[in-house]
């Protein structure tokens, strides 16, 4: 039996949220990653819930399955839906079927850290924490 220091444990804080967010595959995986059109808005973007976020990335809910290692572009809005509180560009690290209807839990990273991301995560956790 191991020992606790052979645990792999979640070293950051997540937030556990609702938010809605509409998700588009981010252009390098257009190409490869096709989603079906009857599953999108009419701005042509998959609608999701965000129900968690951390440093390292966001966790969404979706019905539509999205292949892991994807990168998607990711608009947060409030839970009034009157202004987006986040766009992010992540990568699919991890997919859960949650239920039948289906539903999928989507494990993210987030990609492309700059210096304007890293702020537009800054501003994202710090009104999180507001809140």
């Amino acid at each position: 039996m191991g020992t606790p220091q052979d645990l792999n444990v979640r070293s950051t804080a997540r937030h556990d949220i609702a938010l809605p967010a509409r998700v588009e595959i981010a252009p390098e995986h257009r190409s490869v990653v096709g989603l079906e059109r009857s599953r999108l808005n009419q701005d042509g973007k998959l609608e999701c819930m965000v129900v968690d976020a951390g440093v390292g990335g966001l966790g969404l809910l979706t019905e539509v399955f999205l292949p892991r290692r994807s990168l998607l572009i990711v608009r947060a809005y409030s839970i009034d839906e009157a202004r987006e509180v986040l766009e992010a560009t992540v990568r699919v690290q991890r997919v859960v079927m949650t239920d039948r209807r289906p539903a999928y839990l989507i494990g993210t990273a987030f990609e492309q850290a700059n210096a304007a991301m890293d702020r537009a995560i800054d501003g994202f956790f710090a009104e999180l924490a507001g809140a």
